[in-house]
């Protein structure tokens, strides 16, 4: 199941702990689907939230829609907030790896993320 949210603004005013939590990107330029006859579509951010574990995607040129690809748990103190996560995405910051797809980083979550 796939949530959505239609602004960026809606999806921080759904749940309180998203607006203060501590956030790490994975990438600004995903792509969602290939080019057409030589357009490429508009770039998307990969971000995480510590507070609730939300692996989340939205348009980087502004307040677009959000969508949550899945939920990955913090791993308990003392351990690095994001190492579960930067497990599942090993080699994400190379497109040779991804082909920047996001369909990449949605099959990675497969593996270990809850569904949103």
């Amino acid at each position: 199941m796939t949530v959505r949210y239609q602004s960026v603004g809606r999806f921080y005013a759904a749940r309180r702990a998203r607006q203060s939590s501590r956030k790490v990107d994975y990438g600004v330029n995903w792509q969602d689907r290939p080019a057409v006859r030589g357009v490429r579509p508009p770039p998307w951010r990969v971000t995480y939230i510590r507070e609730t574990g939300e692996v989340f995607c939205t348009p980087t040129g502004g307040d677009g829609m959000v969508i949550v690809l899945g939920v990955v748990p913090v791993p308990p103190y003392p351990r690095e907030w994001t190492e579960t996560l930067d497990r599942l995405l090993t080699g994400w910051a190379d497109p040779e790896v991804t082909g920047r797809q996001l369909t990449w980083v949605r099959n990675r979550l497969r593996a270990r993320a809850t569904a949103p």
